[in-house]
């Protein structure tokens, strides 16, 4: 979910994220989307969530782990990019 993101046709308020979801619980991962139309990046997106919906880095690293174990690959990459990512945490 970006900041700009919608759902249903309807763009969320900036807090969506932070009251709506994670605050409840869900899951949530940051990521930028379709780059040829956003022309955002992930590191964009991680620092517009922590500027604009409060996110620590403790719960950033935490929403960026939640992406790795939602991605659609392989047992072997997965553990190669959850290494790369909490590297780039710690």
């Amino acid at each position: 979910m970006t900041p700009l993101a919608y759902l249903n046709g309807q763009f969320l308020p900036q807090s969506a994220a932070r009251l709506g979801l994670h605050d409840a619980g869900f899951v949530v991962t940051v990521n930028p989307d379709d780059r040829n139309i956003t022309t955002t990046t992930t590191s964009t997106e991680l620092a517009r969530w922590a500027e604009h919906h409060g996110f620590t880095d403790a719960e950033l690293a935490d929403v960026q782990r939640a992406a790795v174990t939602a991605a659609f690959c392989d047992d072997a990459t997965r553990a190669k990019v959850a290494s790369r990512v909490d590297a780039g945490w710690t």
